[in-house]
């Protein structure tokens, strides 16, 4: 049982060993982490949990009367805030702008890929096909339309300004 003076934090295993423990040695010695399976969590170790880092079932996080901060490691936390889920007590955080920059390169890789004609090429190589699939498009002078002008739209919208295009961004709040 961990008393009232520590602090006890519960990660999710998707996190390494090195990560935990670089977290571990960054605190305080009152702050104690633990880690457990997202899908299948030690529900003992869940139930004593002050701060928790992961992506946890919204039912898992239910049965946490402890509950002080919960770190969720995605964007989406709509769940979390329905009643009788999270602790009235706990402050609720996502990962909200995390993953912008690796989510708007893929973006890019696969606008280009189309552009490019790159899958028709490339399953005309494997059947040793070898003729001119027409016209390419390339990013300069071109309009971009960006819906969702958030972190990975902006981001998006910045890698092609990159090759010249002219972006224009909605987003909705």
């Amino acid at each position: 049982m961990v008393n009232d003076k520590e602090i006890t934090v519960v990660v999710s295993n998707t996190f390494s060993p090195l990560e935990i423990n670089r977290m571990q040695r960054e605190c305080p010695d009152y702050v104690t982490f633990y880690a457990t399976d997202e899908n299948n969590p030690d529900m003992d170790l869940l139930m004593q949990a002050d701060i928790i880092i992961g992506f946890f079932t919204p039912e898992a996080v239910s049965q946490c009367p402890r509950l002080q901060w919960l770190q969720l490691t995605v964007v989406g936390f709509e769940k979390y805030i329905l009643p009788g889920i999270t602790p009235r007590q706990a402050t609720i955080t996502n990962a909200r702008g995390a993953f912008g920059q690796e989510v708007s390169e893929h973006m890019f890789a696969v606008l280009l890929s189309l552009l490019k004609k790159l899958e028709i090429y490339r399953d005309n190589q494997t059947k040793h096909v070898w003729h001119d699939e027409g016209m390419v498009r390339t990013l300069t002078n071109a309009t971009v339309l960006v819906v969702g002008a958030g972190s990975i739209g902006t981001a998006f919208a910045q890698l092609c300004s990159a090759l010249g295009a002219h972006c224009i961004g909605f987003r909705r709040h």
